[in-house]
């Protein structure tokens, strides 16, 4: 009889790296014949996707064997959490875990990079459960924070790494000499908007073939904050349609990416693209850090309302992309790791769990 299994995680915010995330599980718990069965995604993704989805945690832990967490910044340090619906997402998993008696296996779970880290209650209490069972972390010290409270705990880098590879994506080869940067932010923060633009169009005065494509990453268009210039501004915008696999295809075609957030940038590096992060925030700091790339940009106290603070930021990131050999596309990014190798860690953590 095929096994439902649960995958619950950071859906309902409908951004393309979770959404991502929640696919690839599917489909490879699909591959070994079990039926998976996921907590608050999209209707629209769903449906694309053909998967099977509940927003009723009772529902959703009744039907499922055993729940796997998808993904997610669940190790986050205490005073960088936000509150509301993320705390009470969190406890209504354990309770319900606990009541209807499920396993829980965490996968492709990190936090801050943080030496000791300090859990929120909700999420110290999950971890603490008699329902939880083990976790696969994407950030090398979270193994020790976490055998710190008892909880058993290993390494593999985080799955993203191994998703172009597993949808079949590879780089674009040029097709022109003409260079195009990809830019993706989640703010629409004055100075930030004021720094881009203006950095724009220093590049665009010393490199004139350079072409920009404006990126959002979450389904709510311009509405949930990420940062999208004026149409006449920018030379091409591309907005989040619900489809992760289009996204990803358009970062294929990039000859470099800046952006603020974890999800694009892997994706970026696991197909050898250059990526410039603009520090928003320590867990992308940590994953950089972990894996030696040193293209950040961190504005960490910097006094944003000042006109020096657009200049700065401007100027920061030109230089980091002409130091990028002007985008060339002789560019060399490491392999830091192998897609391959990635996936055949997860495919071993997730056949043991659904299989034993």
């Amino acid at each position: 009889m095929m096994k439902t299994v649960g995958i619950w995680g950071f859906y309902f915010a409908e951004n393309f790296g979770d959404d991502l995330m929640a696919i690839q599980f599917a489909q490879m718990l699909k591959s070994i014949g079990a039926q998976p069965l996921i907590f608050d995604l999209s209707p629209i993704l769903a449906a694309r996707f053909e998967l099977e989805a509940t927003a009723d945690i009772c529902d959703f832990c009744i039907r499922s064997e055993l729940i796997i967490i998808g993904g997610g910044n669940l190790l986050a340090q205490k005073n960088t959490w936000p509150n509301g619906p993320f705390m009470k997402k969190i406890s209504e998993l354990r309770m319900a875990a606990e009541h209807f008696m499920k396993d829980i296996h965490a996968l492709s779970i990190g936090g801050d990079g943080a030496a000791e880290a300090v859990y929120p209650h909700a999420v110290e209490r999950l971890l603490k459960s008699k329902c939880f069972k083990s976790a696969l972390v994407r950030i090398k010290s979270d193994v020790r924070s976490l055998e710190n409270i008892k909880v058993k705990a290993s390494y593999a880098p985080d799955i993203l790494w191994s998703s172009a590879h597993f949808f079949g994506i590879t780089k674009t080869l040029p097709k022109s000499t003409q260079k195009t940067i990809g830019i993706h932010f989640l703010s629409n923060t004055p100075w930030i908007v004021s720094g881009m633009n203006r950095f724009r169009f220093r590049i665009n005065q010393k490199f004139p073939s350079i072409h920009f494509k404006y990126l959002s990453a979450f389904l709510h268009d311009g509405s949930s904050g990420d940062f999208m210039p004026e149409q006449e501004q920018a030379n091409e915008s591309t907005f989040y349609n619900g489809d992760p696999i289009e996204v990803m295809k358009c970062i294929s075609s990039l000859d470099c990416v800046i952006s603020q957030r974890l999800h694009v940038g892997l994706i970026s590096l696991s197909m050898q693209i250059p990526f410039i992060s603009m520090l928003a925030h320590p867990k992308v700091k940590a994953e950089m850090s972990q894996i030696g790339w040193n293209q950040i940009i961190d504005y960490t106290g910097l006094k944003p309302r000042r006109y020096f603070g657009v200049c700065w930021l401007a100027s920061q990131i030109s230089s980091q992309v002409q130091r990028l050999d002007h985008v060339s596309s002789s560019v060399e990014v490491p392999l830091f790791h192998s897609s391959h190798d990635v996936f055949l860690e997860y495919k071993k953590k997730i056949d043991s769990i659904v299989l034993a």
